[in-house]
């Protein structure tokens, strides 16, 4: 699925690079910062060149032949974009001669109105298929090649023209960073020049994810209509698709070996189907945020052995088990798995009075805690429903030391509500804690060798297998080495494997001390282990309804408890 006729990036940057290619006449003996300045005004009057190529050439002659509907599907935002860049090129203009007006604040100053590059592409796909659909009629199609001809000659196509755009709004960040590069750190543009590139990096980002989630839309439509007589809740309200394939679904108690049906799975969703000709038949859909992970009752024999997710029902009133042909198929559909779970229900999500749900922003919105856009069409981050705040999945780990703070007046929770002011300098939030650091090379004291939950230095997928037939509070810590520094983890089973953080706090101002959240703090990895020897998980993390009960090394593999030795855990007031 997904697959549509369209160039490749390569292409689109080919067809870039001649429509902006700069005169022979630029080419002057200049210094590294006055060469990059010229390249990004010189190239900006070219694309202002195209664009108007493209309105006086193919808008205003369209515009009599076809109806506003398509034209407003074909060309979308394109004259508005038009207009923005001739007012962007007369400031960058006047950066040239005005040194209290420097470049980089000019593009910093648009950064609202670059925004608008999100509808222009994430109609590109749509506009494709309305040329393709005109082009079918010889009168307009002629009319289409006559345009082509008197624009440039015949040398770029209308499908390639509206590429432009987009291939423009990439660029942005590199030319400034290739600027900052040449500009030494004591020059009173730097700091600027910096926030310049982090800016229009952001929308970059932005705008290929906007572009990632048109096409991923339209992939969605096109599997909702293959569906026969379906009749429920647009696909599309479901999120993202992230995989589809036959597995076999057992239901209940499993007594029954259970049946094959093809499965779609959706950020918020699983929608289980049959397959007859080349048809999907709808069963039912299963919403993530009603069902618990939980370890399967029982291993089916035979072929589709591999389990790879078993839920229940939050009321416990249904059970389902599904079941892959190969271990391979199972490792992909459980790690996919994992992630949708992970996304409905981030481990921080009801820290600290929060209460962070999935959320489809409807206009381009900053995160509350890191300032940087949430980027994509639809279910773009997280929305806490009693302060308001926006947060990326990530940061909602990030901030934990992040209070919910009263409910925000609704004209701040949009991007940039006005054009001089930005969002994240107006919250409550925007001054980001100070945290300990993820990643860094561990200080307080690495457990000894004989403790029967500590296995030393493992990899994921080795704790992995030592799991299998373990029951629920089974545990192990275990000393992982990524980005070049070492971290703790906690693999503890409850109902699924979870692979959990031990943080460490290396501050020079205080002693170093460990924690899976700030709530509790103990002066070394021991303690911290005695304390969920007799305090429940839940306190840390929401669900997670165990203790630490099993270590992964007790003698002979039996499930012999933990002793309990005093534990003294820090609260944190």
């Amino acid at each position: 699925y997904g697959d549509f006729a369209r160039k490749t990036q390569d292409d689109l940057d080919i067809t870039y690079v001649r429509m902006i290619a700069l005169p022979a006449a630029s080419a002057q003996k200049l210094d590294g910062r006055d060469k990059c300045i010229n390249e990004l005004v010189d190239t900006e009057y070219v694309y202002v060149q195209a664009l108007n190529t493209i309105r006086v050439h193919f808008i205003q002659k369209l515009n009599k032949i076809l109806d506003e509907k398509s034209m407003r599907l074909i060309f979308s935002n394109l004259e508005e974009l038009c207009r923005i860049h001739e007012r962007l090129l007369s400031d960058l203009k006047l950066s040239l001669k005005d040194v209290n007006k420097p470049v980089a604040q000019s593009l910093i100053k648009w950064e609202r109105r670059l925004l608008n590059y999100g509808e222009y592409c994430s109609n590109l796909p749509t506009a494709f298929d309305e040329v393709d659909k005109q082009m079918k009629d010889s009168e307009i199609r002629s009319v289409i090649a006559e345009c082509e001809w008197l624009a440039n000659d015949n040398r770029f196509r209308l499908r390639d023209l509206l590429t432009v755009p987009i291939q423009r709004i990439l660029k942005y960040h590199l030319i400034i960073s290739d600027l900052k590069k040449q500009t030494p750190l004591n020059h009173p543009t730097y700091a600027e020049l910096q926030k310049a590139v982090d800016t229009l990096r952001d929308i970059a980002c932005y705008v290929n994810e906007v572009k990632r989630d048109s096409e991923s839309l339209k992939l969605i439509k096109e599997i909702e209509s293959n569906f026969r007589d379906y009749s429920g809740t647009p696909l599309t309200s479901y999120g993202r698709h992230h995989r589809d394939g036959e597995l076999r679904i057992q239901e209940g108690n499993g007594k029954t070996s259970g049946n094959k049906f093809y499965v779609f799975l959706f950020d918020k969703a699983i929608v289980i189907s049959k397959l007859s000709n080349g048809v999907y038949i709808f069963k039912k859909v299963l919403l993530l945020t009603e069902y618990n992970t939980a370890t399967s009752p029982k291993r089916y024999q035979g072929s589709w052995s591999y389990c790879c997710l078993h839920l229940t029902s939050k009321s416990e009133q249904y059970s389902i088990t599904f079941y892959a042909k190969t271990n391979e198929i199972r490792d992909k559909w459980g790690d996919s798995f994992e992630q949708c779970f992970n996304n409905v229900a981030p481990r921080f999500r009801y820290f600290n009075n929060h209460n962070f749900q999935f959320h489809s922003f409807t206009e381009p919105t900053k995160c509350t805690y890191c300032c940087k856009l949430l980027n994509g069409l639809f279910l773009q981050g997280y929305f806490c429903t009693k302060c308001s705040a926006a947060m990326h999945y990530h940061c909602i780990e990030l901030g934990v030391n992040v209070s919910c703070t009263p409910p925000i007046s609704p004209e701040k929770s949009a991007l940039l509500a006005s054009p001089s002011r930005n969002r994240c300098q107006s919250l409550p939030l925007s001054r980001p804690p100070k945290l300990p650091p993820r990643r860094r090379d561990t200080t307080v004291a690495t457990p000894s060798q004989y403790e029967l939950w500590y296995v030393g230095d493992l990899g994921r997928s080795d704790a992995v297998k030592l799991f299998v037939g373990r029951p629920d509070g089974t545990f192990l810590v275990r000393r992982t080495l990524k980005d070049g520094a070492y971290e703790f983890k906690l693999d503890v089973m409850c109902s699924t494997l979870q692979h959990i953080i031990i943080y460490v706090d290396n501050s020079s101002h205080n002693a170093p001390c460990c924690f899976l959240t700030p709530k509790v703090v103990f002066p070394n990895v021991n303690q911290l282990v005695s304390y969920y020897t007799q305090h429940s998980l839940e306190e840390s993390f929401y669900a997670m309804r165990t203790q630490l009960l099993y270590p992964i090394r007790a003698h002979n593999g039996s499930n012999r408890r933990l002793s309990r030795l005093p534990a003294d855990g820090l609260v944190c007031q």
